[in-house]
């Protein structure tokens, strides 16, 4: 890996450090979390936090490229609690 690669890499790091972070948190299917806890044990350096983030950047991103762009922002906050039927 060459220098500057390195270089670039590193303060793109930086960059993600300072970021703000955000806690979010879901019911997901028994299954699919035992599966990322596998994935994440047997993978070195990996987290749950990391691997989470990186699959919703992916899941966001195949939405924006199948709309066409980016999506507006919010007009108010989600609201919590149970599904309505």
């Amino acid at each position: 890996m060459n220098k500057n690669k390195v270089n670039a890499e590193n303060s793109q790091n930086e960059k993600k450090a300072i970021r703000k972070r955000h806690k979010v948190s879901a019911e997901v299917d028994y299954d699919v979390a035992e599966r990322v806890k596998n994935a994440v044990y047997w993978t070195p350096g990996l987290t749950m936090a990391r691997f989470i983030e990186r699959a919703l950047e992916d899941a966001i991103q195949k939405l924006e490229d199948e709309r066409g762009g980016k999506f507006d922002p919010r007009e108010m906050e989600l609201v919590g609690g149970r599904p309505m039927l």
